[in-house]
This record gives C-alpha cells, structure tokens and sequence, in this order.
C-alpha cells in the first residue's frame, strides 16, 4: 500500500551524488538520497498488493504504469510477491520497447531498488526541464541488483524506462518520489474547536435575534 513519510533532514546533497549537466543528481544509496531531499514528504511504494499484468496499470503511489505493447507477455507491467515487475526490449519482438511511468502530480525526486538489471540495458530517461532529456542507465556497477535515485533542479511529471542493447526483464521495489507541490497541513485541533464555538455562538446569537 502507498504511505507518506515526513523526512527530515539535512538540506545539503550527498557528496557521493553525481551532478548531470541538467542539475540531475545521481545517488546510489537510500541515505544519500534522503539526505538531498532537504525535509521534503515522500510517498512510498512497497507493492504490497498485487496487480495483475495489463497494458496500463495504476500502482498503490497513484503512479500510471504504461507499456508501449510491443510484445508484452508473461506478467509484464504487474505487481505480485512484494515487487513490480517488467520488460523492455530496443526492438519490442518480445517485450514493450518502453514503460512510461505519469506520476499523480509533478515530482523532483525518485528512487528504487532494483532486481535481475543487466549491465547498462535498462535505462532511465527523465525530462530535465529545460527542454532536454536525461537518460542514464539503470545498472553501471554490474552487480544486477541496488538502489538508483534521481533529485532533479526541476520538477518532472513523468520518467520512461528503456533498454539499451537487449532485452532486460527485471524487478523494482520501494519506489518512493517527493512531490513539489506542499503537503497540506491539518487545522491544530484547538484551533478546530475555537472556530466551532465561534460558530455556535453566532447561530445562537442570529436565533435570539
């Protein structure tokens, strides 16, 4: 299920981050990530319910997950055991050619582990709000598995995954995005009642009158 989380951190970005022309940073490890986020609320997906594999799918965050078609099958584009799972291919003969993520409102940070990556196949592309495309691969290190996350300059209301060279079937988890748009902060309870009685008074008072 989707949760929200109010982290609070340090405003300054990781040092282990890399810095894009596009003022993209990279991180590869959840608490660099969270520390460049600088307090911001996140949304967290665990993909705790299951959903079966369809063109478009809607995950538990809101996000909208949509295959290009070419050559989907065997479970592309769903959620089961606790993962989201896909697949892409350059020339879509058995997978979609690419997976487009809409998100539920603009972000400027997203992050993942993922699972069964071949070796700078996957890719991410990412708009970089001035008028540009940032695209890096998934997996640079060659160990398949880990955690990728993204803080952009700008905010970004979609991502698109790719493959480079081959096909890639892979799995992701714990996805988690900052939006830019501000949380809204409840009425403090006595706050809440002062306007109640207020209310009540005045109703009272239009009654007598």
């Amino acid at each position: 299920m989707n949760r929200i989380f109010l982290l609070v951190f340090g405003t300054a970005a990781a040092l282990s981050a890399s810095m894009t022309n596009a003022a993209i940073m990279v991180f590869d490890n959840h608490t660099d990530w969270t520390s460049g986020l600088g307090g911001a609320s996140t949304v967290l997906d665990a993909f705790d319910n299951e959903i079966p594999s369809a063109l478009s799918i809607t995950l538990d965050s809101g996000i909208i997950s949509t295959n290009s078609g070419q050559g989907q099958c065997c479970g592309d584009n769903s959620v089961s055991s606790g993962v989201y799972n896909n697949a892409v291919e350059p020339d879509g003969s058995e997978a979609s050619i690419s997976i487009d993520w809409l998100f539920p409102t603009p972000v400027f940070a997203l992050a993942f582990d993922y699972f069964d990556v071949n070796f700078f196949d996957l890719q991410i592309s990412i708009d970089d709000g001035t008028g540009g495309t940032f695209t890096r691969a998934i997996d640079i290190n060659g160990s398949g598995s880990g955690f990728a996350g993204f803080i952009s300059d700008n905010s970004f209301a979609s991502v698109t995954f790719s493959s480079g060279d081959a096909i890639d079937v892979f799995e992701l988890d714990n996805v988690e995005f900052a939006a830019t748009v501000a949380v809204d902060v409840p009425v403090p309870m006595p706050a809440t009642l002062s306007l109640l009685g207020l209310g009540l008074v005045a109703l009272r008072s239009q009654r007598r009158a």
